[in-house]
């Protein structure tokens, strides 16, 4: 939102301004009014430690001229973003609530407390009444006035890096393994989004790749490379060593040289504190597993870049911060800016989110005569029927339609929409007569799409269309095909129907398990058609009764209760 009002994505001057204001708290300490981009700040009177900044902004949206208008939004995410950013790039803690800010800069009371807190890890960051000069408001402002004017995806991938970072930093009082597997997760979303490493032979591990190379001596040349080629391609290599040669390519020399107050890494080692600090986060992402304990120690994090420990180098938490915080300034810079960009700025508002518009809304409109969206018409046809019946559209047009091009189509396309006639014309009441006789002329020569057994074949027996078919298919098909369905109906280029349709499906399935000797297949069945209905307890009771009574299934029960919802 704070990249949206800067009117970056907007095409014309046609629009709402509002001058608003916002209050901010921090541990930073400045005064007077400063520009920070397109945005004032100003330093308020103070009562305590923690210093209130008033944040003022012209929250402008361009007229859409649509009768619908959103005069002013988002105010609540401007602060959000507004705070991350000021709290990365002036190293220090800003937020809309005081006692937020009291109590991640809180100092450690003298003989309270055997856990330390958060400013006893890092140097200076979390400091009450820290001092900020001008240099540094300045700087703060070419760093808000680059990021802006990066394009959307970066801008927002830049700024999810920032808030992790400073979430992070709130963590440590909380988690300090969490927190700082966070700063690696920083780092991680950076390298796969913008770096494409192509991993070599060299960079596979040295012990397992020394015990490759005497097993290779007894193969073949071509089969060597062949087999390396296979082993360099493990996602887990390339991860890792994209993600080392992308923190390296972002730190600069003056990253590593001498200073008095901490300790810094050295380079020939920076390589090796790298590669532990993404092991430690596997290990914590995939088994909880906490940092090594002299890492939890705010002792060795504070003035030190490293702990070094059986000559291993381990990132200290403070350490691998300014790692994190010299990638993410570094990156910024060094991406492109953009004047105006194309981008649906309406549907990125806070609070705008895009939903499935009801079937029935839908479904009646013009697909192509190749039946590309017959599928989708009908899912949406069923849904309709279960769960809007009452609001059924006229679908003649599209159905004569469908009838006229069904020679045309795809297999699946045209078994789709002949499915669609079928249940329009034996479900529907208020049929128009030439759809009736165009369907009675076209059928003979179409039924033999359903002769084997498919998805749509038992979606029209359920339903009750009353079609001529005089098929029967064999228990093993439909079983198959039931399975099928399940396996590939969250998927979103395929069918998935309301799960009333599928516990009949599935009741029908176990209806047609005859004998003692298969009523453990029988039970089975019913007993997916009860978890499958855990919405409707009407419906769970009858199926209830059906297994304590093993009796065959009557789903026309089911129909009843879902006609229930329609009457007056």
């Amino acid at each position: 939102m704070l990249q949206i009002i800067t009117g970056k994505f907007y095409n014309s001057e046609d629009r709402y301004h509002n001058n608003c204001k916002g209050i901010l708290y921090s541990n930073a300490s400045f005064r007077g009014i400063y520009d920070i981009g397109h945005v004032k700040i100003e330093a308020a009177e103070s009562l305590g430690n923690v210093d209130p900044y008033i944040v003022m902004y012209d929250n402008q949206l361009q007229k859409s001229h649509s009768g619908f208008e959103l005069v002013k939004v988002g105010d609540e995410e401007i602060l959000r973003q507004l705070k991350n950013i000021l709290s990365f790039a002036l190293d220090a803690v800003f937020d809309e609530d005081k006692s937020t800010v009291e109590r991640i800069c809180r100092k450690k009371e003298s003989g309270r407390g055997k856990y330390p807190v958060p400013s006893e890890f890092i140097n200076g960051t979390l400091d009450i009444s820290k001092n900020v000069s001008d240099d540094e408001m300045k700087s703060c402002g070419v760093f808000l006035e680059q990021l802006l004017a990066l394009n959307r995806e970066d801008y927002i991938n830049i700024l999810n890096c920032i808030v992790a970072y400073n979430a992070s930093v709130r963590l440590l009082s909380e988690d300090i393994s969490l927190a700082y597997s966070m700063l690696v997760y920083c780092l991680e979303s950076l390298a796969q989004s913008y770096d494409s490493y192509i991993p070599i032979w060299d960079d596979y591990k040295e012990d397992k790749k020394n015990a490759l190379e005497k097993v290779f001596k007894t193969l073949d040349e071509d089969a060597v490379e062949k087999i390396k080629e296979i082993l360099i391609k493990d996602e887990h290599l390339k991860l890792s060593k994209r993600f080392q040669e992308f923190v390296v390519g972002h730190i600069g020399d003056k990253f590593f040289y001498y200073n008095e107050k901490r300790k810094t890494i050295g380079k020939e080692e920076f390589l090796v504190a790298l590669a532990n600090a993404y092991n430690i986060r596997s290990k914590y992402a995939h088994m909880l597993k906490p940092l090594m304990k002299h890492l939890r120690m705010s002792e060795f994090s504070k003035n030190a870049d490293v702990f070094e420990f059986q000559h291993n180098v381990y990132f200290t938490y403070s350490g691998l911060l300014r790692v994190v915080r010299e990638v993410i300034y570094d990156f910024t810079f060094s991406l492109q800016k953009t004047g105006f960009e194309a981008f649906d700025w309406r549907g990125a508002i806070p609070g705008c989110v895009e939903l499935e518009a009801a079937p029935c809304y839908w479904i009646w409109k013009m697909d192509s005569s190749k039946g590309e969206g017959a599928k989708a018409r009908v899912e949406g046809f069923v849904e309709t029927f279960v769960h809007y019946q009452n609001k059924i559209p006229k679908m003649d047009d599209l159905i004569r339609m469908y009838l006229s091009h069904l020679g045309e189509m795809k297999e699946e396309n045209r078994l789709a929409a002949f499915t669609l006639c079928c249940l329009y014309v034996r479900k529907v009441g208020n049929v128009e007569d030439e759809t009736k006789t165009q369907f009675n002329a076209v059928f003979e020569k179409n039924k033999s799409l359903l002769e084997k057994c498919s998805i749509y074949g038992l979606i029209i027996y359920v339903m009750g269309a009353h079609i001529d078919l005089n098929v029967a298919w064999k228990l093993e098909e439909c079983e198959k095909v039931v399975k099928a369905y399940c396996k590939k109906r969250y998927k979103n280029s395929r069918l998935k129907l309301p799960k009333e349709i599928e516990s009949m499906i599935y009741l029908e399935v176990a209806n047609s398990f005859e004998g003692e000797e298969e009523k453990e297949n029988r039970q089975k069945w019913r007993l997916r058609a009860y978890d499958n209905s855990n919405n409707s307890k009407e419906i769970q009771e009858l199926i209830s009764d059906c297994m304590e009574k093993d009796s065959t299934f009557d789903i026309s029960m089911i129909w009843q209760v879902i006609n229930k919802r329609f009457e007056k």
